[in-house]
C-alpha cells in the first residue's frame, strides 16, 4: 500500500513530468455529478444532480433540449440528494435501456428506463431496487456495469458519523455494500452483496482492458482510501467501521460476513484533502503517457493523483501537476478517454499539452 508520504520519494527518483493536462470541453451547466457513454457511441452523456442528462458531441450539446429530465424524481434539498449517476445497458444500441441512481425521500433508488434513441420515455420507469435510509445521507451514488455484463450498485452506510447505523459489516442490510444483479432486466432483479465494510462508495469502475474493480471510499475524519479487488475475485470486506482506510477506527466493531478482510491499496490522510473522487484506469488513445494509470481526485482542494498497478500493489503513485475546483465525478465515454466534472458544471478532458 502507497501513501502520500511515498510521493516525495517518486519526486526524488526523478520521475518523468507527464505530458498531458485536463483541458476544458464544456460548460454552463449546473452541478455536474456524471459522465458517461452507450458502448459504441460517439456521443458524452453528462448528469446534473438537480435532474437533466445532456448530450455532448465534439464539446457541443447536441440538443438544446436535455436527454433527459428526472427532476420530478429527486429531492434537491441537500448535497447528497438527487441524480447521482446513470448507467446504460451493454445492449444500449438495440434495447435503449439504462439505469438511473437516484435518492429521494430517504430511499436509494435504481430504476430502469427505456428511450427512443432521443429523450427517455419517462413513463417507461421501471423499479429494481429501493434501499431505506433512515439518516439520508451517505448515499453512495454509482452504476455500473461491469465487464462480466453485470449491474453494479454502490450503497453507503447511511450516514452520518461514525456509521450510527452499524451497517457497514453486518450482512442483513443492503447500507454499506457493493452490490450486483445479473439480470437488471429481470420482473423481480436478485441482488447480491459483493463486498461489505463501506462508507459512502461514491464512485467505483471497472479497468476495460482487465475487468478489474478500483473503488474510492470517502473516509470519515483522518482517512481517504482506493479499494482493488481482482476481476477473478471481486469480494472482500474492506473494514468500515472496524477499520477507516489501514487504521483503526471502530476498536470495538467485529468484523462480520464471509469476505477476506481487504486493506487500501492507496491512501491520503485529512491533511491533503476531505472527499475522495475515484476514477478510473485510462485506456484511451489519445494520451499515450497515461495508459494504464488509474486516476482519482480530492472534492475539496482539487488535487489529483494517479498510480499504476502492478502486481496487485499501487506503484509509481505521483500527484498530478494539473488542479480543479471541487470535482465531483471522473467519467469515461466509449473509446475509453477520461473526463472530469465538477459542482461549477463544467467538463474537462485529460488531453496531450
Amino acid at each position: 500500500m502507497l501513501s502520500l508520504a511515498a510521493l516525495a520519494l517518486v519526486g526524488a527518483a526523478g520521475a518523468v513530468d507527464p505530458q498531458y493536462n485536463l483541458r476544458p470541453v464544456a460548460s454552463g451547466f449546473g452541478n455536474l455529478t456524471y459522465a458517461t457513454a452507450p458502448t459504441g457511441s460517439a456521443d458524452l452523456y453528462v448528469v446534473e444532480r438537480t435532474g437533466h442528462v445532456w448530450v455532448l458531441l465534439n464539446g457541443t450539446r447536441r440538443r438544446t433540449d436535455a436527454f433527459a429530465d428526472f427532476s420530478g424524481l429527486i429531492r434537491d434539498d441537500q448535497d447528497d440528494n438527487g441524480l447521482l449517476s446513470i448507467a446504460f445497458s451493454p445492449s444500449y444500441s438495440s434495447n435503449h435501456l439504462l439505469y438511473v441512481y437516484t435518492a429521494p425521500d430517504g430511499n436509494i433508488r435504481v430504476d430502469e428506463f427505456k428511450s427512443d434513441g432521443q429523450h427517455v420515455i419517462m413513463s417507461s420507469q421501471r423499479h429494481i431496487l429501493a434501499v431505506f435510509d433512515p439518516i439520508q445521507d451517505h448515499y453512495g451514488g454509482q452504476l455500473q456495469f461491469g465487464t462480466d455484463g453485470r449491474l453494479y450498485v454502490s450503497v453507503g452506510d447511511g450516514g452520518c458519523c461514525g456509521d450510527p447505523l452499524g451497517s457497514g459489516q453486518p450482512m442483513n442490510t443492503f447500507l454499506g455494500k457493493l452490490l450486483r444483479t445479473a439480470n437488471p432486466t429481470a420482473p423481480t432483479p436478485t441482488w447480491e452483496i459483493v463486498a461489505n465494510g463501506l462508507r459512502n462508495p461514491w464512485r467505483f469502475s471497472f479497468d476495460k482492458q482487465t475487468g478489474d474493480l478500483f473503488l474510492a471510499d470517502v473516509g470519515q475524519d483522518a482517512w481517504e482510501e482506493v479499494d482493488y479487488r481482482p476481476r477473478t475475485n471481486l469480494n472482500a470486506n474492506f473494514g468500515w467501521s472496524r477499520y477507516e482506510g489501514n487504521h483503526d477506527y471502530n476498536t470495538g466493531i467485529a468484523l462480520q460476513g464471509p469476505f477476506p478482510l481487504v486493506f487500501p491499496i492507496a491512501e491520503y490522510s485529512h491533511s491533503q484533502g476531505c472527499a475522495i473522487m475515484g476514477g478510473f484506469v485510462y485506456r484511451g488513445l489519445q494520451v499515450f503517457g497515461a495508459r494504464g494509470r488509474y486516476f482519482y481526485a480530492d472534492f475539496c482542494n482539487g488535487t489529483f493523483w494517479s498510480f499504476v498497478l502492478q502486481n496487485g500493489q499501487a506503484t509509481g503513485l505521483r500527484r498530478e501537476t494539473f488542479h480543479l475546483t471541487n470535482p465531483t465525478s471522473f467519467g469515461q465515454d466509449s473509446r475509453g478517454e477520461l473526463y472530469v466534472v465538477n459542482l461549477a458544471g463544467q467538463v474537462y478532458e485529460l488531453s496531450q499539452f
